[in-house]
């Protein structure tokens, strides 16, 4: 039985919440030494596993387990240091930052993502790819941005290495999710004006959104006097890549999918005709 989304998503909170209890568990175990630590400890890797299960035969497999981890990985750096006495430093509480950050601004990115997907009338929007597509862009909009402000912010900078290393991986998977959701809309078909708006679109994404911002990083990864510029820059760069792929979408190829047919109907008995969809290009 399908579990509704609202459902779904509360037990994914409660599987990550366990998570915590049972990373913070192990160190009450003592290796496994200790009984009811350890029956505890076991007992809410069980349940958590469990819940993440079901939480995952709604919410895709991607998006329930980088906010499994997440919520494990944040609310067990935080009870170390409240429970443990860990030290707070400014790399372990920024790095707690990024990550409830990451949380937030990937829950706001699924919701936006899954809007357009329901658009079910508009060809371009109702792709499932386009949903992995948005939230790689997010992403990417996020550590190019960080590394904007970074460059103006002296403390941020020991940060910036680490998030233009994973902006290189970012850009790389907006390209190809890029190339599925293009691919897709290609097979299923589409308005003839979005793909004509996409086909304008793709050599500047590629330079402008992959390209430029990978050029730009490489020099400054082993340049350190010059890396925040060069940072900020690729940060620019994607910036505008993302933003300028998400206003054509909703502004240029956003058509409605207007008169179709799977088939031509005939009366009484007969081989029913081709598909009719006026204004449509497929490949």
């Amino acid at each position: 039985m399908r579990i509704i989304t609202r459902t779904a998503w509360l037990l994914l909170f409660l599987a990550g919440l366990l998570e915590v209890a049972w990373a913070v568990g192990l160190k009450y175990t003592d290796g496994f030494t200790r009984l009811w630590p350890s029956v505890w400890t076991v007992a809410s890797m069980v349940v958590s596993i469990a819940l993440l299960g079901l939480a995952l035969k709604t919410i895709p497999i991607g998006t329930g387990y980088a906010v499994w981890t997440g919520i494990g990985a944040a609310g067990t750096a935080i009870l170390g240091i409240i429970l443990f006495a860990e030290p707070a430093t400014a790399l372990r509480l920024g790095s707690i930052g990024l990550i409830v950050a990451a949380l937030l601004g990937f829950g706001f990115m699924v919701c936006q993502a899954m809007m357009f997907y329901a658009s079910k009338g508009i060809p371009a929007w109702r792709q499932q790819t386009l949903v992995p597509l948005l939230i790689a862009t997010g992403f990417a909009e996020g550590a190019g941005l960080f590394l904007i402000v970074a460059a103006f912010v002296p403390g941020m900078q020991i940060f910036a290495i680490p998030v233009a290393a994973a902006l290189i991986m970012l850009v790389a998977a907006r390209h190809l999710a890029w190339r599925f959701y293009i691919g897709d809309l290609e097979r299923e078909g589409a308005p003839t004006e979005t793909h004509e708006v996409f086909r304008a679109l793709a050599p500047w994404l590629l330079i402008g959104g992959l390209a430029v911002p990978l050029w730009l990083i490489a020099p400054g990864l082993v340049l350190p006097p010059f890396a925040p510029t060069l940072f900020a820059l690729a940060g620019a760069m994607t910036l505008i890549a993302g933003w300028a792929f998400k206003l054509i979408l909703i502004t240029r190829a956003g058509y409605n999918q207007g008169f179709a047919l799977t088939h031509t109907p005939v009366r009484g008995s007969g081989v029913a005709g081709p598909a009719v969809k006026p204004g449509w290009t497929f490949r």
